[in-house]
């Protein structure tokens, strides 16, 4: 099963049409004054969640997997709730081989993203000729009354994660760093900086976070995804320490404390493949 394949299912798991109906793609929660989580609906074009932040004069949003018909949706959602002009978008991340996402953004938009987040992007069959901000470790904005801080954390879910951090509004929004009440998607992930990503994000104490997949959560969810990923990493070790190849933990590999979560018998083959090659390669250092 091909990692194009699995992403793309991951996509549609979350982007079912159910019974030919039209749904919206996000649901705009409240979160502050000027803050909104834009929540993936099942049924919507959306495949993970948004953030939006209301400046006094200027609008920002944040996500990943954008393609012209979820940012349409994400826009129109925007306009519901604000009637700033969009100035930035924030490209939390990229995934390669995905030339159909994340380059159609609207007119008279800045993207902003990291550095390795470009280079995913200029590995595409496209070109990168949208208007785009570039930032290294950190930068910070002031919208005008509220503040935002991005972090990359260079590895982690992939390559150049964007952090999108709200001093005042004591959020962050993690992208798919953190997933809650789900496998999540480990195909492109680097597993001991994921694990760092996550102690980051801790260290910078929110009261809550967004995160790329998931109902907005205190900050005790990313100690709970992080104890699902070091049981998963902890029963890839097992199977790697035992001599085993990829194919037998494939075959024999059971995380039954997690089996319920939504995606587990879809992506899991993928997961145990990236965890177990990335895994036993630091083991070899």
């Amino acid at each position: 099963m091909s990692r194009r394949f699995l992403i793309c299912a991951l996509f549609l798991l979350v982007a079912l049409i159910l019974g030919g109906e039209a749904f919206a793609a996000y649901k705009m929660e409240k979160i502050e004054d000027g803050v909104w989580a834009a929540l993936a609906q099942p049924g919507g074009k959306a495949t993970s969640n948004a953030i939006y932040v209301e400046g006094k004069h200027i609008g920002l949003a944040g996500g990943s997997h954008f393609d012209a018909a979820s940012l349409d949706e994400l826009l129109a959602a925007i306009k519901t709730v604000s009637s700033k002009p969009l100035r930035f978008i924030v490209l939390a991340h990229h995934h390669r081989g995905f030339s159909h996402i994340d380059f159609d953004f609207p007119p008279g938009v800045e993207v902003i993203l990291s550095e390795p987040t470009l280079e995913s992007l200029k590995s595409e069959v496209r070109r990168v000729d949208f208007p785009h901000i570039l930032y290294s470790d950190a930068l910070q904005l002031d919208l005008g009354g509220m503040n935002v801080v991005l972090s990359n954390t260079l590895r982690g879910h992939a390559e150049g994660d964007t952090l999108i951090a709200l001093p005042e509004a004591e959020t962050i929004f993690t992208g798919d760093l953190v997933y809650v009440d789900s496998v999540g998607y480990l195909g492109d992930g680097s597993m001991r900086d994921w694990i760092i990503a996550l102690s980051f994000i801790e260290e910078l104490g929110p009261k809550r976070i967004i995160p790329g997949y998931g109902p907005v959560s205190p900050l005790s969810a990313v100690d709970d995804f992080r104890s699902y990923l070091r049981a998963f990493f902890t029963e890839i070790l097992a199977h790697i320490e035992r001599g085993e190849s990829l194919a037998q933990t494939k075959k024999s590999f059971n995380l039954p404390a997690y089996q319920q979560l939504p995606g587990y018998d879809l992506f899991m083959p993928k997961n145990i493949e990236r965890a177990y090659n990335d895994l036993k390669a630091t083991l070899a250092e």
